[in-house]
């Protein structure tokens, strides 16, 4: 652990993801959270008295008293902070989106290779039960080679951000870049190929996107920001291979579907536990054993790509190829 006793932990941003992040770093045995920052000086005291830390109000204050950081600030400030703290030493885990543009996401990249910090991209989804599940099903190969994938991610929309922010598509990208970044990035991890062809209809509240990658496979993406807020958020996925079916919703998260030509069709149980836990788990042990970090800036900046491709395509009603999109902010 590079000579490390404890790992001391600090958090830019006290909002609602932060909270999950300090959870997350108060359950790991070799972590201590010391240090929050926020703009806001009574949020950040709230958040650092609840686990022990301290609370401040400037940056540089913060990155003197700790070895990594999570940053779980609006979209548009992750790439300068992530920077400031790649420069001062410190290791990153960075909420999702990685950056706001593309240019932003490949500056932090590039950062991270010359200073040698570890960059990682908090698309915990990957660290959700079910999807973990899917994709050991389609490892294993019960499903034969995967032709198609679909998630579908409805709620209400997100007025509870700080300042309004989320509501402000010149920051947040709207739900596509916010919410549908979570299905880029599992359908990238899926496929293990890029996309090529992204085409999307629909407006600033609801869209549905396709997409088409490398190797044939096709995705279909449903994002929503105005769904009833008496129902939370919506989410459905189904995985169609060669030779067989999975799919869940998380209104029946107990367990997913699986039909294969072999075994016909079957149930698997979800046994759940905290994806916030278990994605800082994965951030601690590529500091331990000095590995790449499980989900890269790279991973961060192709999902990106895909979702800013999407915008383009709703803005101009042409299919764009995430490789040469021109859309970089609204």
């Amino acid at each position: 652990m590079k000579g490390w006793n404890v790992i001391r932990a600090g958090l830019v941003g006290a909002g609602y993801i932060a909270e999950a992040h300090a959870r997350s770093y108060a359950a790991h045995p070799d972590v201590r959270l010391t240090a929050v920052v926020s703009r806001h000086a009574e949020r950040a005291e709230s958040l650092a008295q609840r686990y022990g830390a301290q609370a401040f109000t400037d940056l540089n204050t913060l990155l003197e008293s700790v070895d990594v950081v999570s940053i779980c600030t609006p979209t548009p400030t992750h790439a300068e902070i992530a920077i400031e703290a790649m420069r001062a030493g410190k290791h990153v885990l960075c909420e999702k989106p990685i950056a706001r543009t593309s240019a932003q996401a490949e500056e932090m990249i590039r950062v991270a290779r010359e200073t040698g910090a570890k960059l990682m991209i908090a698309h915990v989804a990957r660290y959700e039960a079910d999807h973990r599940k899917a994709k050991e099903v389609l490892d294993r190969g019960d499903l034969g080679q995967l032709r198609m994938a679909s998630q579908s991610l409805c709620g209400p929309a997100p007025d509870w951000s700080s300042g309004g922010w989320m509501m402000d598509l010149a920051q947040s990208g709207g739900p596509i870049l916010d919410l549908a970044i979570h299905s880029f990035d599992y359908l990238l991890w899926l496929f293990g190929e890029r996309a090529t062809r992204v085409y999307a209809v629909g407006d600033d509240k609801y869209a549905q996107v396709s997409v088409r990658f490398e190797n044939g496979g096709m995705g279909l993406v449903e994002v929503s920001w105005a769904h009833p807020r008496a129902h939370g958020l919506i989410a459905r996925t189904e995985l169609v291979g060669a030779q067989g079916r999975l799919s869940w919703d998380y209104d029946g998260i107990s367990s997913m579907q699986v039909i294969t030509d072999k075994a016909g069709k079957g149930n698997l149980l979800m046994v759940g536990e905290d994806s916030f836990v278990t994605q800082t788990a994965e951030f601690i042990r590529c500091l331990d054993d000095d590995m790449p970090p499980p989900i890269s800036g790279n991973d961060g900046l192709a999902a990106l790509r895909m979702a800013l491709a999407a915008l383009e395509s709703l803005e101009t009603g042409r299919v764009i190829d995430p490789k040469g999109l021109k859309r970089e902010a609204p």
